[in-house]
C-alpha cells in the first residue's frame, strides 16, 4: 500500500522535529530536508519556523551537502574530529580534500585559533590567573611544536 502524500509530509516533518537531537545521519537527515523543502517551496527561515529551531540550525544541516559521505568517513577514519569538520563545513569555499590532506597538529592548531579568536578583546579580571596559567600552558605547547617545526 503506498502513502499519501499527506501521510509522506508529516512522516518526513515529524522525522526532522526528531531529528533535532545530535545522534543522527547528517546525510539522511540534510536529503530529506532538502525533499521536505522542494516539496513545499519553502525556505531555510520558513523550515526553521516550522520545525522549531533557529534559522542557522538549519543552514548547518544543509551545510552538509558540501560533502559525501565517503570524504566524511575518510576524515574520521584518520580521526579528524566531527567538531572540526562541522566548523571547516560552515566556512565559504570548504573543500573537504584539504581537510584530508592536513596533519592532526594543523587541525587542532586551527580549531584552537578559531575557538579562542572570540575572547582575544575580553577582560578576565575575575579569572585572571587561571587564564594567565593556561595561556602559558598553551605557549609553552607552541613553542615546542614550533621546536619540531623548525628543525
Amino acid at each position: 500500500m503506498a502513502l499519501g502524500s499527506d501521510t509522506y509530509d508529516k512522516l518526513i516533518f515529524n522525522y526532522l522535529v526528531e531529528h533535532k537531537k545530535k545522534c543522527v545521519d547528517e546525510f539522511e537527515r540534510v536529503s530529506l530536508l532538502r525533499q521536505y523543502m522542494s516539496v513545499h517551496d519553502l525556505s531555510v527561515r520558513k523550515v526553521a519556523e516550522e520545525i522549531g529551531v533557529p534559522h542557522t540550525t538549519i543552514q548547518g544541516w544543509l551545510s552538509w551537502e558540501k560533502m559525501k559521505p565517503e570524504e566524511y568517513d575518510a576524515l574520521r577514519s584518520k580521526d579528524v574530529p566531527k567538531s572540526t569538520i562541522i566548523g571547516a563545513l560552515k566556512k565559504k569555499g570548504f573543500n573537504p580534500k584539504e581537510l584530508v590532506g592536513k596533519s592532526m597538529v594543523v587541525l587542532a592548531l586551527e580549531e584552537c585559533i578559531s575557538r579562542l579568536r572570540p575572547f582575544v578583546g575580553e577582560d578576565f579580571n575575575r579569572e585572571n590567573g587561571e587564564v594567565k596559567e593556561l595561556c602559558v600552558k598553551l605557549r609553552d605547547m607552541c613553542s615546542r611544536i614550533l621546536m619540531k617545526v623548525d628543525v
